[in-house]
């Protein structure tokens, strides 16, 4: 079985398959990777439906999980590669061994899969480095990966301000104001609000949150921490800046940074 969705499509969309039984991570990736240009992205939950879906639809990218229930993840890379050997491949690992010159990675390799991504990495950091694949690019160690991501952080970092309405925020001195009023914010406070106006007016989940904000160490994270480091964010900026509450709560999902309501300055009573 198959999900497929698409949104607007970017300057150079890219068709992307993902293949694992998981489909509650899966989601979660599809919806980030169609805010950041990649489309239609489609979901399959094992190795016959992927086969399937690959017979009726063109791919440019297919990650698949390196666990699957009815395939050796690297024998259906093969399969895909040689029936469109266009077509690049990504697996998505469980256990972190792209560091040592083992199963899977020397395996996909040889096989000539694109790359292993381990799938903690956070979701915020697949698009750059699905990116450097289609550019023909591989990744197999987690140092190579880093070096990627840190690349992408400094061009993000060459755009030093962000504005939203009166919201303004300097990433390199990292304060925030609204309406000219500072609100000072804990290291992790920031994470939060950078990461809810790199995509205003688009949920941002609680997965996606946890990575942004605890990074690697997203397993040391829970929604309750989300809820309560969002909550003493929006105190702060009413507090502080006398400011609307301009971050909406998708009960369930996670959060969304509502532009109207900053487009629309006001101050609340003091």
């Amino acid at each position: 079985m198959t999900h497929q969705s698409s949104a607007t499509p970017a300057a150079t969309p890219a068709a992307t398959l993902i293949v694992t039984p998981d489909l509650a991570w899966a989601a979660r990736l599809q919806g980030h990777l169609l805010r950041n240009g990649f489309e239609p992205v489609s979901i399959a939950s094992n190795g016959e439906a992927a086969l399937e879906h690959m017979s009726e639809n063109a791919a440019d990218l297919v990650l698949m999980d390196a666990a699957l229930p009815d395939w050796k993840a690297v024998d259906l890379c093969v399969e895909m590669l040689l029936a469109k050997p266009p077509i690049k491949t990504v697996l998505v690992t469980t256990t972190d061994k792209q560091s040592k010159p083992g199963i899977p990675g020397i395996d996909a390799f040889y096989a000539g899969v694109s790359g292993c991504i381990h799938r903690d990495v956070p979701l915020a950091s697949w698009p750059a480095l699905l990116m450097h694949i289609l550019d023909d690019g591989v990744i197999f160690t987690r140092d190579s990966m880093d070096l990627l991501l840190n690349e992408a952080t400094a061009k993000k970092e060459l755009r030093p301000h962000l504005s939203i309405g009166p919201l303004r925020i300097d990433l390199a001195r990292r304060w925030v104001a609204y309406d000219g009023l500072r609100i000072q914010l804990t290291q992790r406070e920031f994470a939060l609000l950078i990461a809810l106006s790199r995509n205003t007016d688009h949920v941002v989940t609680f997965d996606e949150l946890l990575n942004e904000a605890w990074g690697y160490d997203a397993n040391r994270g829970s929604p309750a921490q989300v809820r309560l480091y969002i909550a003493r964010l929006r105190h702060k900026i009413m507090t502080q800046a006398h400011a609307p509450n301009f971050i909406h709560t998708e009960r369930g999902v996670g959060y969304r940074l509502e532009s109207e309501v900053l487009r629309q300055p006001k101050r609340l009573p003091t």
